[in-house]
C-alpha cells in the first residue's frame, strides 16, 4: 500500500472511531464518483450515508448550488463513470435498497459495439503478465515500469499514455496487446460495459439518471476540435436516439485540469448539456461553474472511514486553477 494511502486512512480512521465526524456536515453538496466498486463495500457505504447525511440527485444538487433552493445540510450526489455492468447488477439493487438516486455516464460507442475501453485493455494486458514489464511495454513507456508492482505500473502507464495524441495512444495500446498475446474481443468480464438493453431498464428507474461520457472515452484536449466535438456531441445524439430520453449532463473524461478547458467547455454547452463535472477533488460551493462542477473519487482502495471523512468534506483538497466561467 503507497505512503500516501496509509497516510489518508490512518487520519481517517482517527477522525471516524472518535465520533468527530457525527456532528459534521458541510451546507452545501458534495459530490462523489465511482468506477468499479463491490455490491459489499457500496453496500455499508450508503448504509451510513443514509444514517449520517441525506443522497440528492444531481439536479437537486445544482440547483441548491444555483441558489434556487435552499441548501441541504449533508447532501452527498452519487454518480458513476463509464457504466460497467456492476452497476446494473450489483449496485443498483443497492441503490434501490437504500432509496438512493445517482446519475450513470455512458460511454456510447463502447456500448454500441460491446468494446472495452482502452484503459481497461491495458490494466488486463499488465496484470496478466507474469514476466518483466520492459518485455511487454513499448520502448517509449518502459520508464513506467516498476518490476514486481503491477498497480504502479499500470499507474504510471496509464498517466503516460493520456498525455499522447489519440493516433499514438491506439498504437500504444494495440502493441501492448500483442505483446501480451492478448485479443480485446476476450477480455474478462469484470470490463464489460452495460449494454442499451441494461441502459433502457435504468432508465426506467426513477432513482436512476442517465447522462453522456463521450463516445469512446479520449482525453478531449487530445483531440483536434472536429473530434473532440464529436465525442460531446455525438455522444448525446446517440444516447436520445437510442433511449428516447433528454440527455442533461455531462461528465468529462479523466476529469482533471488538463483534461478540459474552456473551448471544450464551450462545446459542452454548445451540444445541449445543462451540467458537466470533472473528477477534481474539491469543495462545490454556491454559483459553482455548472460546466467544471468538482466531485470526490470513491475507488475500492477507500475504507469506510475514508468514505465519512469524503462526505463529511473533510478530505484533503485538490485545489483547481481554472477560471471561473459562471452560469
Amino acid at each position: 500500500m503507497r505512503l500516501r494511502t496509509r497516510l489518508g486512512n490512518a487520519y481517517a480512521e482517527t477522525l471516524f472511531r472518535t465520533g468527530l465526524l457525527s456532528g459534521r456536515r458541510r451546507e452545501w453538496p458534495v459530490l462523489l464518483h465511482y468506477h468499479r466498486i463491490g455490491s459489499e463495500a457500496f453496500g455499508r457505504q450508503m448504509d451510513y450515508l443514509t444514517s449520517w447525511g441525506t443522497a440528492v440527485s444531481l439536479d437537486q444538487a445544482l440547483a441548491c448550488l444555483r441558489g434556487e433552493t435552499p441548501p441541504i445540510p449533508g447532501a452527498v450526489v452519487i454518480t458513476f463513470d463509464d457504466a460497467y455492468r456492476r452497476v446494473c447488477d450489483e449496485i443498483r439493487p443497492v441503490l434501490t435498497r437504500c432509496k438512493v438516486p445517482a446519475t450513470v455516464y455512458l460511454v456510447s460507442d463502447i456500448m454500441e459495439s460491446k468494446a472495452v475501453l482502452w484503459f481497461d485493455l491495458v490494466e488486463w494486458a499488465i496484470f496478466s503478465w507474469r514476466s518483466g514489464y520492459h518485455e511487454l511495454l513499448p520502448a517509449s513507456l518502459h520508464a513506467c515500469a516498476t518490476p514486481g508492482d503491477a498497480l504502479a505500473t499500470r499507474r504510471a502507464v496509464l498517466r503516460s499514455l493520456r498525455l499522447c495524441q489519440l493516433e499514438e495512444r491506439e498504437r500504444l495500446v494495440a502493441e501492448i496487446l500483442a505483446r501480451a498475446g492478448l485479443v480485446a474481443t476476450d477480455a474478462p468480464d469484470r470490463y464489460r460495459l452495460v449494454d442499451w438493453d441494461d441502459a433502457r431498464s435504468m432508465q426506467e428507474d426513477e432513482l436512476i439518471s442517465l447522462g453522456a461520457h463521450t463516445r469512446t472515452h479520449p482525453v478531449l484536449t487530445r483531440l483536434s476540435r472536429e473530434q473532440a466535438w464529436d465525442e460531446i456531441a455525438g455522444a448525446k445524439v446517440c444516447i436520445e436516439e437510442r433511449l428516447g430520453c433528454a440527455v442533461d449532463h455531462f461528465a468529462y473524461p479523466n476529469g482533471k485540469e488538463d483534461d478540459f478547458d474552456d473551448q471544450i467547455g464551450r462545446m459542452v454547452i454548445e451540444a445541449g448539456y445543462r451540467s458537466a463535472v470533472t473528477t477534481i477533488a474539491a469543495h462545490a460551493e454556491p454559483r459553482v461553474d455548472p460546466y467544471a462542477v468538482p466531485r470526490w473519487g470513491v475507488s475500492e482502495e477507500d475504507t469506510l472511514a475514508t468514505f465519512a471523512v469524503k462526505i463529511a468534506g473533510l478530505w484533503p483538497v485538490e485545489r483547481a486553477r481554472r477560471r471561473n466561467r459562471g452560469g
